[in-house]
């Protein structure tokens, strides 16, 4: 793997910094109409994902990874963000990327629990509702769990006052 000095790598933005790697690299190119392309952006990624975490750099992964869409599923970038925090058992890092997810999560099944509510039923099919929390559920868990083993005795209880709500059928 190259070394992050020669990549021009900072370890303050994560998504510049693969720009930044990309652009080192001869993957950044202009359209006939002007527009900045990245070729290889999957591969670059990994690359600077794993320089971060190399470099312990792991708060400016926190905020990238915090926004993305968590809806539907994880991936190994969450999971290997989640360990390398535990590892430090940085409890404040860890709990504001989870939150990340369980607020995309929450959001959608909030979102179809109030539509099937509002006699929309047939707009949102019952198996689609049960799939949304079950993933919502799926997170609060793991988020309850990373408390219990890194946070407060507070945080455990909201988590699982959360998860009662939702095994309750009630918005979250």
């Amino acid at each position: 793997m190259p070394k992050s000095e020669a990549l021009g790598l900072r370890f303050d933005n994560f998504q510049k910094d693969i720009e930044r790697y990309l652009s080192s690299v001869g993957k950044r190119s202009r359209t006939p109409t002007g527009m900045i392309v990245f070729r290889g952006y999957d591969d670059a990624l990994r690359i600077v994902f794993a320089q971060y975490l190399q470099h312990g750099a792991l708060a400016p992964l926190v905020t990238h990874f915090h926004k993305w869409n968590w809806e539907y599923s994880y991936n190994t970038f969450l999971f290997e963000l989640t360990d390398a925090l535990s590892a430090e058992g940085n409890w404040p890092q860890l709990e504001r990327l989870w939150d990340g997810v369980v607020a995309k999560r929450r959001k959608l099944y909030n979102d179809l629990l109030k539509l099937r509510k509002q006699d929309h039923a047939t707009a949102v099919p019952l198996e689609t509702l049960v799939q949304a929390r079950d993933r919502l559920l799926d997170a609060l868990n793991r988020v309850r769990e990373l408390s219990v083993n890194h946070g407060t005795a507070n945080d455990t209880s909201e988590y699982s006052r959360l998860i009662e709500k939702v095994d309750a059928e009630r918005r979250a």
